[in-house]
């Protein structure tokens, strides 16, 4: 009989609660201890009492603001499971029509417009709820935020965090970008360039936006995009996450668009990219797309591949996978890079005379069971392979023999070339092996 009665005493506390935020103001501490504590059934009580307040003074500027920032708090424990359930009854009991209706009536509201950023950013990490907020206008909403409070920075950084969110749907990319969203981040950048947490949602909404659309890849490049993103990561270079979302922002924009591989190179970004490594060598988020903007770069672009390896380039990749050998994705960015690199001969003599064959090996060797390092490692080989004294040196490696313990990708890398060689190797022995028992024979006759 008593646990009822609790669990009801409970829900009733916090849905009293919820109202009381909404009108004294939402005191942080207290909102600590509701998260830490509540049931699932208290976090749906307070969610409808917070909405329930917004609807009754929806002319209230501050109440809406503040509904959305206690809202915002309960929807950024995504990871939590009460709290992604919690979210889903936010969604279901109109939560997000009413959070678009407060930007709509208080479009000149920065605090309104940056609090409903907030609550779109977290709900939008959920497919089912991105479906909701575009549909029911949200996009545009945060779109008109950016536009109509350039000069607030909060609103800037929020509002490029949820377009990020939503353009991880590839169902958003184009409508964001066909609606100006491109411009509207970009010129966040511009206005705000020694703001580190504009600077860096905007690149995070920016890679979301472009990757693999060409048209948007061209739009950044156009916008001058490109220059804005050097200027961040060199201006923040002490800072790992806006020079990690920074270097893969230039991955995105350059995979297989040669305008933006040009710029990048014009604009001196090989040497960002380096200085990104150098400073910030273990930190292996930044090693993996710094690595992985080289290779963007590097890919089918004979000038960035000549660029990269002259510089430096092949040096600090296997330095890379050699103080991160247990990181997957660091060696399949590397591994990555060091083939389009080896599709220039001089890179391909580079490659062997700083021990890369070696370290591919490595990489093989560390990262047995990964489909991509193997492939990437196997390529790379058949790359460098194509040098004479690289060819000496891998079969004097015995590589055919551990190549073909990943025969199912050699038709794909061009080392099949390595057990050609290999079997013409043996066929002379073989004849020298004949000639010499011949000789022999003949000796043996003239006695």
């Amino acid at each position: 009989m008593l646990g009822p009665l609790r669990g009801a005493l409970v829900v009733a506390v916090f849905a009293a609660l919820g109202a009381a935020i909404l009108r004294t103001g939402p005191p942080r501490y207290v909102q600590a201890l509701y998260y830490a504590h509540a049931s699932a059934a208290a976090q749906d009580a307070f969610v409808n009492s917070t909405l329930a307040a917004m609807r009754a003074e929806e002319d209230e500027a501050s109440v809406q603001a503040d509904g959305c920032w206690s809202l915002g708090r309960l929807a950024a424990r995504a990871h939590n499971r009460r709290a992604r359930a919690a979210a889903a009854h936010l969604a279901a009991a109109g939560g997000v029509e009413h959070i678009l209706a407060a930007m709509d009536k208080h479009t000149g509201a920065a605090h309104v417009q940056q609090q409903a950023a907030v609550v779109l950013t977290h709900l939008a990490r959920d497919e089912q709820l991105q479906l909701q907020i575009a549909s029911l206008g949200g996009i545009e909403q945060l779109l008109r935020a950016l536009a109509n409070h350039s000069a607030h920075p909060l609103v800037q950084q929020h509002s490029c965090a949820a377009l990020g969110n939503m353009a991880v749907n590839p169902m958003y990319q184009v409508k964001i970008a066909t609606l100006g969203g491109i411009e509207r981040v970009l010129d966040a950048m511009r206005l705000h360039p020694g703001d580190t947490h504009v600077q860096r949602q905007a690149l995070f909404a920016l890679m979301t936006i472009a990757d693999h659309v060409p048209d948007t890849q061209a739009t950044v490049v156009q916008r001058g995009g490109i220059d804005l993103i050097l200027s961040a990561v060199t201006a923040h270079m002490s800072v790992p996450h806006v020079v990690e979302y920074g270097c893969w922002a230039l991955m995105v924009v350059a995979e297989n668009h040669q305008p933006c591989q040009t710029r990048i190179l014009e604009a001196h970004g090989v040497d960002s990219i380096f200085m990104a490594l150098d400073t910030h060598q273990w930190d292996t988020s930044v090693q993996r797309f710094g690595i992985g903007a080289l290779t963007s770069l590097a890919a089918n672009n004979t000038a960035s591949q000549e660029e990269i390896g002259s510089k430096g380039g092949i040096e600090r990749v296997l330095r890379a996978l050699a103080a991160h050998e247990l990181d997957t994705a660091v060696h399949r960015h590397g591994t990555h890079a060091l083939m389009a690199l080896a599709s220039s001969p001089t890179n391909q003599r580079r490659i062997g005379a700083l021990g890369g064959i070696q370290r591919l090996f490595a990489s093989m060797e560390s990262h047995r069971n990964d489909r991509d390092v193997q492939l990437f490692a196997v390529w790379a080989l058949g790359k460098v392979s194509d040098i004479p004294e690289n060819k000496a040196h891998l079969l004097a490696l015995g590589a055919v023999d551990k190549l073909l313990q990943v025969r199912d990708l050699l038709a794909l890398s061009g080392v099949d070339k390595l057990l050609q060689e290999r079997e013409r190797v043996r066929a002379r022995v073989r004849a020298r092996a004949r000639e010499r028992e011949r000789d022999r024979a003949r000796a043996r006759e003239s006695v």
